[in-house]
């Protein structure tokens, strides 16, 4: 306790730099923290309940012409006829997503904002949420009949069962709450999921019930548990048995497609997602390197103390101090050190809370106040072992004999080790950096084969195409909009999206897939200025118009598939999901337009994205309506949200700028390329505290040769450069061995996007030179007050 004690007393004491130990440490350790409780928070996504090692989510493996693609959703009746024909599947569920951010008027008129997912009466019996008001199972087997969690049932207030609320979207249907359940926690994919109701209430809110088909109508998300004991490659003869059984297998082959399905752990279809994986190991390396940095630069100051100290230890030993004695001293010491950077580190993270949380999957509360906190315990631990055995076997090691001679020849080769790491890991975070904000601003400048600038994307929730078409005649009216148009689809990630397959009417031998934009108005192509390069516009437009537009890549694939050398312009095709009746409707292409790339560039493995486009005709204002102006502001947006909103003033209106909605597509991106900024920074500013505190011991340490010289007609310049000599020496292979590590990791980051930025040795170079400059910076201003004094000052003693 008395060391301790010491060490305390012993804090401001001049010579031994502790607050710099502390301050280094504490930004070491808050930010390494943070970044290792956020790959903890990742690896252990959707594990926050029991048996969720056993429970899977069923994946559609779909073939077609010799293509293999996978679909994380399924058609209604896949869960349960999985369960039905395998013995060793205790249960399984299938869920719907309904809504996104419903508003939901109560009975008071009172509004509250909600996700409402569809789900059958199995659902608790594999999610085991805890309940908190009513029997799930009775609940989600009534029509209508739906389960809020805790947290919105705290914002109605009051005792909610039997409350009823409606949906804008379906006017004259009444929703009932019949139960409580305890909110999904952060770390799962139902987190957010504020309201589940009774998948018996689709008839009630859609117009076709899929709920029974083994095939089509794909929008279910399916999940199986497994009785203990068995895996997911156990399944294959019993879902072979029920294919044969339930699908058109015969049929299909004869399209040249096949259909089956895959079993993923549900953990692992977020955590085994590559670009996860990846980020992982990246944000590992990155928190490992922060967290050396700031202990060496503590090892760095302590070696640099080692001269003046190793006296005081000799001392000690001289009055009987024992190896034990001095391990407790220097012990003791870090242990007051790690522990208020400790403090400090908390300090900072919460301080900087709401800026850190920007660079987060969840709340800072939510990744450290967790069961992966007892990571955190073992590093700080971990940190103070470091600190506090290796100085004290350095003290021990120095003989009383050598302390009092002077023990100064060796320590250099110490601290230039120690500095020289130092180096190298800001050469890796500053490499790192400039190529990833490269590779952001190329993502955010490609062209996406359409123009968006100045546009912004107006929805209005819960008003039919009549009032759409007066809203847009409304709009078009303002002084600053230029144009617009309307769709009902939006090709970026978020808005939704319709795949459908495309056949040669009286051929079912081939088809391929397409995106279905569903449905564009008169000013849709002029407006986002996407070429027609064959054929026409829509020459029909009504409501019956059967003709569509497809881009160049469905145009190649059709004269492929089908031998039209001719061209597609003026042929027939069918496509699903456009049927008059059963029957499927002919419908001809009258044009052919330029391909727009759908969604974002990243190389995810979402075969969708690649799927060429059909267009068809809205003769109504689509749901999404895009707006042009002249010139675009930040007021821009305000007054068109407050023209939309006085026109609908019960309603849901939503206005964003197109081109924040393309940049947030790439959020993730601009979340590493912050964090790494971050990183660099605090590498960097630590790396200048060891470097601060190595010229500085240096100076001292040779002041006087440093006059001498002077005397004998060295001038500032000359001493200067002898301390860059030393220390460039060091630095530019450290950094040149960073940017090297820089390169490898990048190359492997890169791998995640369709299109990436070429990493030139001209990038690394600059890098180079900047740190070098900042280096030689630093130097040169901790040296010029020695190299520019009298030398009888350092010279008078002797």
């Amino acid at each position: 306790m008395n060391n301790i004690i010491n060490a305390l007393k012993n804090l401001p004491r001049r010579g031994q730099h502790n607050f710099v130990k502390i301050l280094c440490l504490a930004l070491g350790l808050a930010i390494s923290s943070v970044i290792i409780a956020e790959i903890y928070f990742e690896q252990t996504y959707d594990t926050y309940f029991p048996g969720w090692e056993r429970t899977y989510q069923i994946f559609e493996v779909s073939s077609n012409q010799g293509k293999t693609m996978t679909f994380n959703q399924t058609s209604g009746a896949i869960a349960q006829g999985v369960k039905q024909y395998a013995p060793m599947v205790e249960v399984a569920t299938s869920t719907n997503w309904f809504y996104n951010d419903a508003q939901c008027k109560l009975e008071n008129q009172n509004v509250v904002s909600a996700n409402i997912l569809m789900a059958d009466s199995c659902f608790f019996d594999v999610f085991p949420q805890k309940m908190l008001v009513g029997k799930a199972k009775q609940i989600l087997s009534q029509p209508l009949s739906c389960l809020i969690d805790s947290e919105t049932a705290a914002t109605i207030g009051g005792n909610v069962v039997g409350k009823h609320f409606t949906l804008p979207n379906y006017p004259g249907t009444t929703f009932t709450i019949n139960g409580v359940f305890e909110a999904f926690p952060w770390g799962a994919s139902l987190h957010n999921t504020q309201i589940i109701l009774s998948m018996s209430s689709l008839p009630y809110v859609y117009s076709y019930d899929g709920r029974d088909n083994w095939i089509g109508n794909d929008s279910y998300i399916s999940y199986i548990r497994l009785a203990r004991g068995h895996r997911a490659d156990e399944l294959k003869p019993y879902v072979d048995k029920m294919r044969q059984d339930h699908l058109p297998l015969k049929e299909l082959r004869k399209m040249g497609a096949d259909f089956t399905f895959d079993f993923t752990v549900l953990s692992d279809v977020y955590t085994h997602d590559p670009y996860i994986k990846m980020m992982s190991w990246i944000l590992s390396i990155v928190a490992f390197v922060l967290l050396f940095t700031s202990v060496m630069n503590y090892l760095l100051i302590i070696v640099g103390n080692l001269v003046g100290r190793s006296r005081e230890m000799a001392v000690r030993k001289c009055y009987g101090a024992k190896p034990k004695n001095i391990h407790a001293i220097i012990f003791s010491e870090a242990l007051v050190h790690v522990g208020l950077a400790v403090i400090l580190a908390v300090i900072l993270v919460f301080l900087c809370k709401g800026t850190i949380e920007n660079f987060l999957s969840a709340p800072v509360s939510a990744l450290i106040l967790n069961r992966g906190s007892w990571i955190l315990v073992m590093i700080c631990l971990l940190v103070l072992l470091v600190g506090g055995l290796v100085p004290g076997w350095l003290y021990n090691k120095i003989s009383v004999a050598s302390a009092f001679r002077g023990y100064n020849e060796n320590r250099n080769r110490w601290k230039l080790t120690l500095l020289g790491i130092q180096f190298a890991i800001s050469g890796l975070l500053f490499s790192l950096l400039y190529i990833i904000n490269s590779q952001y601003q190329l993502m955010l400048g490609i062209n996406p084969g359409y123009d968006y600038d100045n546009v912004a994307i107006v929805s209005v929730d819960g008003i039919n195409r009549d009032q759409r078409n007066q809203c847009l005649a409304e709009i078009k009216r303002m002084p600053n909009v230029k144009e617009c148009c309307s769709t009902y689809h939006i090709p970026l990630n978020g808005y939704g999206r319709s795949g459908n397959m495309v056949q040669k009417p009286g051929d079912d031998t081939n088809t391929f897939n397409i995106m279905d934009m569903e449905g564009v108005d008169d000013n849709f192509f002029k407006m986002m200025n996407i070429p027609i390069v064959q054929g026409t516009f829509f020459t029909e437009r009504n409501d019956s118009c059967r003709q569509v537009i497809i881009d160049e890549r469905g145009a190649e694939k059709l004269i492929n598939i089908w031998h039209w050398k001719d061209g597609v312009v003026g042929k027939q095709i069918t496509c699903s999901g456009h049927a008059d009746g059963v029957n499927p409707l002919k419908l001809t292409v009258c044009g052919v337009c330029k391909n727009i790339r759908w969604g974002d560039m990243s190389a995810d493995g979402d075969d969708m994205k690649e799927f060429p486009v059909l267009y068809f005709y809205a003769a109504k204002t689509a749901y999404y309506m895009l707006v042009k102006f002249k010139d675009m502001q930040d007021e821009s947006l305000a007054e068109l949200q407050s023209k939309v909103q006085s026109l609908y003033p019960n309603n849901k209106v939503i206005v964003k700028s197109y081109a924040s909605e393309l940049a947030n597509q790439y959020s993730s991106q601009l979340k590493f390329r912050n964090g790494i900024l971050v990183a660099g920074i605090v590498t960097m500013i630590i790396a200048l505290f060891g470097l601060v505190g190595y010229t500085s011991d240096e100076v001292n340490r040779r002041r006087k040769e440093i006059a001498i010289r002077k005397v004998n007609g060295a001038k500032v310049k000359d001493i200067l450069r002898i301390f860059l000599k030393n220390i460039m020496k060091i630095a530019l292979p450290c950094i040149i061995v960073g940017d090297i590590g820089a390169w490898l990791i990048a190359r492997q980051w890169q791998m995640s996007f369709s299109e990436k930025i070429t990493i030139t040795p001209l990038l690394f170079i600059c890098v180079t030179i900047l740190l070098l400059v900042i280096i030689a910076l630093s130097v040169i201003i901790n040296c010029y007050k020695v190299a520019n004094s009298n030398p009888v000052k350092y010279l008078k003693d002797e």
